[in-house]
C-alpha cells in the first residue's frame, strides 16, 4: 500500500505457488477452504 514505503515495486495481486514444496514433501495439497473449515470445527469443539 502507499502507506508503507517499500524499496521495490510490488504487484497489486500476487499468489504464492507452493506446488514445488508439496511435491518435495509428499504432503497432500488441500484447498484453503478445507483447512479453514477444519480449524473452525476444532475451535467450536474445544468449547
Amino acid at each position: 500500500s502507499a502507506d508503507y514505503p517499500q524499496q521495490a515495486a510490488r504487484p497489486p495481486y500476487s499468489v504464492l505457488d507452493s506446488t514445488a514444496s508439496y511435491q518435495l514433501s509428499g504432503l497432500p495439497q488441500h484447498h484453503w477452504r478445507e483447512g479453514l473449515r477444519a480449524t473452525l470445527s476444532q475451535l467450536v469443539n474445544q468449547r
